[in-house]
């Protein structure tokens, strides 16, 4: 949305974050924004516990964009490696639906020692609330899984130094309280002494998602809202 020019009536969000990305950075109109998400976007259960034994770090199709992946490996593993060791927890990379786990296997062992391959595993399994139960803390860049843990009151944690220069994500998560901006790779040590600050209380959770009722989820499909189609 921040590359389109609206071409619908209404757009639906699922709370007070997505509305204040597309009023803010998008210029959306606000006339055409309704809160409106999906049941399964709400959930109830805080997931997080003080015994999850991972710290997962969310990857993104970074080549997509004409990224190193490689140097952002580099970058974020080690360190986690050096504080899950700190923590007592293991890391794992959790990928997105385009990368290859083989291929980014071949990635860790070149860019990890040896005692830090035996610390790292690969998860290739979409997001799940058993991904999310096993989750001591979230790392990732500005991925959209940033939302699902602070929903579920997980703490995430933002690799800000390598956020996209133009899309606005990972600032809107840092003001909605979703997740914590780091600033350098050094940051990522830090993790066990910061997590606390980070967890995401109901408030914050309370204002990413509300679910719409039928009847205006209907009203709105049938066109019956001041400024939607007819």
């Amino acid at each position: 949305m921040a590359f389109k020019n609206p071409a619908f009536s209404t757009y639906l969000v699922k709370g007070e974050m997505e509305k204040d990305y597309l009023e803010r950075v998008c210029k959306v109109d606000g006339s055409r924004l309704r809160i409106g998400a999906p049941p399964a976007a709400i959930q109830d259960d805080q997931l997080w516990s003080e015994r999850a034994p991972w710290i997962v770090f969310f990857t993104e199709p970074y080549e997509t964009d004409l990224w190193r992946p490689e140097t952002i490996y580099k970058e974020i593993v080690p360190p986690l490696c050096a504080a899950a060791r700190q923590a007592g927890k293991r890391v794992v990379v959790a990928l997105h639906p385009f990368e290859s786990a083989r291929q980014r296997q071949r990635m860790l062992n070149r860019v990890l020692s040896k005692d830090e391959q035996q610390q790292v595993s690969i998860v290739a399994a979409p997001l799940s609330n058993e991904i999310l139960q096993n989750t001591w803390c979230a790392v990732t860049v500005e991925s959209t899984t940033a939302f699902e843990c602070a929903t579920a009151g997980i703490p995430a944690f933002l690799c800000g130094w390598l956020r996209h220069a133009y899309v606005g994500y990972a600032p809107e998560y840092a003001r909605f309280g979703v997740a914590e901006m780091l600033a350098c790779p050094d940051d990522l040590l830090n993790i066990p002494s910061r997590l606390r600050g980070a967890i995401p209380p109901a408030s914050v959770r309370d204002r990413l998602a509300r679910a719409i009722a039928p009847e205006h989820l209907s009203e709105i499909l049938r066109g019956s809202q001041p400024g939607t189609l007819r």
